[in-house]
């Protein structure tokens, strides 16, 4: 069994953090060319909404999984 040492602990942390967010970033960019479902005309397959009512479909979206995933407190060693 080996130990990881602190520096390694944190080149690891910091090397997964930023392949995270490369592909993160890369698949956004790839979404958003051609997966605008809210905002993209009728004819393309979209729902053709402007921008606040985009946002108001995502915000009640977002309150809705909120308040229907039961929230729970986590266990604390100690």
């Amino acid at each position: 069994m080996s130990t990881v040492t602190p520096s390694r602990a944190e080149a690891f942390y910091w090397a997964t953090i930023m392949v995270s967010q490369t592909l993160g970033t890369a698949f956004g960019d790839l979404l958003a060319n051609t997966g605008d479902l809210l905002d993209k005309p009728l004819t393309d397959g979209g729902l053709a909404l402007s921008r606040i009512p985009a946002s108001a479909v995502l915000a009640a979206v977002m309150i809705a999984l909120v308040l229907a995933v039961p929230q729970r407190a986590g266990r604390h060693p100690g």
